[in-house]
């Protein structure tokens, strides 16, 4: 029963690790991303406190800085990077998926993942405040490159400072190991000298068109050769917050075809909360069963989606005509009147 207890409980707290990322709404969305695709923005806060702080002060920097910026302000979760003389040590846990990649908040990739942040080398500078400002300040960090303390009661932040030489402070314009190990700065106490610090958004996505391609296989069933085969729809939705921008729809070819419907030709932009249909039909020319599968390009993140037409097509068999039934009524009569004459000339 413990054992089932502890396994309840450890599930328990990767569950409570597991994060859903937010939206991002568009200013903080850098260019190179693409629809449904999660990121972190990391930025330089641009208000200031002394290095002195109780690490709940701290804690709650990343809630009032971001106000300063509509965008940031829209998205709740951002989270201070810090370490503390209390030993509070924010950094590498600030990050639920330690895989995504971490942009500035001028769109520049900083890093790949939370390893590559966390090193003596950036792609590009963290560079810019919560509003996309250019940040050259100091600022607060408390921890070394590598998101561990630093000499904690006299590097970290809370204003012990045993050796009375400051704490530890970072350039947000420096892509190297000095993005958190500048300088010590505040003098005795940490008290003299106010700086910003870092924040970390919660994960981020790229909004996305939520589709639906319904049904998703259209089968024409069982159908004589040469006959054509009633129309059937299909229709393509669009329940996300974003476009659904589709550039191609491979064509249908014999035995299918596209006879129509409301899409129109590519590209085609279906809106949020929109549709539209295409309709096909089946007109086979070889027996037994034919597929044919349709790849739809879009910028859903599921693209290249498919559509599957499929059916089967039978040999019926021949009906005489009209002049086959003459024809085959003369030869019996032929036949008849041969027999009676050979009766009578026995």
């Amino acid at each position: 029963m413990r054992i089932i207890k502890l396994l309840s409980l450890y599930s328990l707290v990767l569950f409570s690790q597991v994060s859903h990322a937010v939206e991002a709404p568009p200013g903080l969305i850098p260019p190179s991303l693409n629809p449904g695709d999660d990121f972190y923005i990391i930025f330089a806060g641009s208000d200031t406190v002394d290095g002195a702080q109780t690490s709940a002060t701290y804690a709650a920097y990343a809630a009032n800085v971001k106000s300063n910026d509509p965008d940031t302000d829209s998205v709740n979760g951002w989270i201070t990077l810090f370490g503390h003389d209390d030993s509070t040590l924010v950094t590498q846990s600030a990050f639920p998926d330690p895989q995504l990649p971490i942009y500035n908040t001028n769109g520049d990739r900083v890093a790949d993942n939370v390893a590559g942040l966390f090193s003596v080398a950036h792609y590009n500078a963290i560079g810019y405040d919560e509003s996309g400002t250019a940040a050259s300040s100091f600022i607060w960090t408390g921890f070394n490159s590598g998101g561990f303390p630093t000499l904690v009661g006299d590097d970290s932040l809370g204003g012990n400072d045993a050796q009375t030489d400051g704490c530890l402070v970072g350039s947000p314009d420096e892509p190297n190991i000095l993005w958190a190990t500048s300088t010590l700065a505040g003098s005795s106490g940490c008290t003299g000298a106010s700086y910003g610090l870092y924040v970390v958004s919660p994960v981020l996505s790229v909004p996305a068109p939520v589709i639906s391609i319904a049904p998703g296989t259209l089968d024409f069933g069982e159908l004589a050769l040469g006959s054509t085969s009633g129309e059937i729809t299909v229709t393509l939705s669009n329940s996300g917050n974003t476009d659904w921008d589709i550039s191609t729809i491979e064509a249908a070819t014999a035995p299918f075809a596209a006879t129509g419907g409301s899409c129109g030709p590519t590209p085609i932009t279906i809106a949020v909360g929109g549709a539209c249909t295409l309709t096909f039909t089946f007109t086979p020319d070889a027996r037994g069963e034919t597929s044919q599968m349709l790849s739809i390009v879009s910028n859903a993140p599921s693209s290249p989606s498919t559509l599957t037409l499929q059916g089967i097509g039978l040999s019926g068999l021949s009906v005489p005509t009209l002049n086959q039934y003459a024809m085959l009524l003369l030869a019996l009569m032929i036949f008849g009147m041969a027999g009676l004459t050979m009766r009578r000339s026995a």
